[in-house]
């Protein structure tokens, strides 16, 4: 058979399985022990005088059967630094969703995805991983947490000491305890979330949290209530909100208030009486005082007019040296 080229060979193997038979059936081959298609394609290439059998145009194989060329990286992932991701672990679950979305479900592919992400100390962890443990997400994911220093006790610590920023709301901060607790209990977050008693207790522990950062003693106190009684994680960062949102939308409205313009009330002050009002003008007067006239408001509740005398009916009040006011309608000493 040497006589044949490749070429022709590859040829007949561009036959479907139905044509193949075909052929063989028109030019009377005894196809008995033909049980797959690659022995019908050898039936017909033992054949000396294979070019001259009669054999139609080979049928394209449908789209649905013809196999798609491999992907062999992930896509839309840069390679690792800390300024993107800000640590190892956050890098390694945007590889772990990435490699689901894009169809990789085994996870047996996952550690070689990851490998052309990985630079300087990742990169070094990962040649150094043993070739029986190198198919083995879980080992691999931990070497190279532990190269970064990361482990069970960072997660824990972190856990702890979480702050809140004030641009956080209280849900998502919710969320990002119940991160940390899944990996610092490294246990697979669809475990967690599935088994009723864990994620009972995993409730328990981020609500306790939660509650010890709460620094208003009044909120403090509310969500220890409602704890008590819901037991529900969400409705605690829920009511958190709320309250934060009306601890803020108070601020808002004294700040508002500080910062508005005064009224057009004014209060000046004189000896024996206080006048309000919005306007205070003063005229010369025949006892060679003054007369002011306004519009304001009058208040003798504090008054003291010394030794003068007021006459109501003559709407007016003169005081020794011939000074005197006149307050709507009124003649107030100066």
């Amino acid at each position: 058979m040497a006589w044949i080229k490749q070429s022709e060979a590859d040829y007949v193997r561009h036959y479907t399985l139905e044509s193949l038979k075909d052929i063989c059936n028109e030019n009377h081959f005894d196809t008995s022990e033909c049980k797959i298609k690659d022995d019908y394609v050898t039936l017909l290439l033992s054949v000396p005088e294979f070019k001259d059998i009669n054999r139609p145009e080979p049928k394209a194989v449908p789209t649905q059967y013809q196999p798609q060329p491999r992907k062999k990286k992930l896509e839309n992932i840069s390679v690792f630094t800390n300024q993107i991701y800000g640590n190892i672990s956050n890098f390694l679950d945007v590889v772990e969703h990435q490699a689901k979305f894009q169809g990789f479900h085994n996870k047996e592919d996952w550690p070689l995805l990851v490998e052309p992400l990985l630079s300087g100390t990742g990169s070094r962890t990962f040649l150094r991983i043993p070739s029986h443990e190198i198919t083995d997400w879980a080992i691999v994911r931990k070497k190279l947490e532990k190269s970064y220093g990361i482990s069970r006790e960072n997660y824990r610590d972190k856990f702890r000491s979480l702050p809140k920023p004030p641009s956080m709301t209280f849900d998502d901060y919710v969320g990002e305890c119940i991160d940390l607790v899944i990996k610092w209990w490294a246990l697979p977050a669809d475990t967690v979330m599935t088994d009723r008693n864990l994620k009972g207790v995993l409730e328990s522990v981020v609500a306790e949290q939660l509650i010890t950062m709460v620094r208003d003693d009044r909120l403090r106190e509310k969500l220890r209530d409602l704890e008590a009684e819901t037991h529900d994680l969400r409705k605690l960062a829920d009511c958190a909100d709320r309250f934060a949102q009306s601890r803020r939308s108070e601020k808002t409205f004294r700040s508002r208030l500080e910062k508005s313009p005064p009224t057009s009330t004014q209060r000046s002050s004189t000896t024996g009486f206080r006048a309000t009002g919005p306007s205070i003008t003063s005229t010369p007067t025949t006892g060679g005082g003054s007369t002011t006239t306004s519009r304001g408001n009058f208040n003798r509740n504090r008054g003291n007019f010394g030794r003068g005398t007021f006459s109501s009916r003559g709407r007016g009040y003169t005081r020794p040296g011939g000074q005197s006011c006149v307050l709507a309608g009124f003649i107030i000493p100066l």
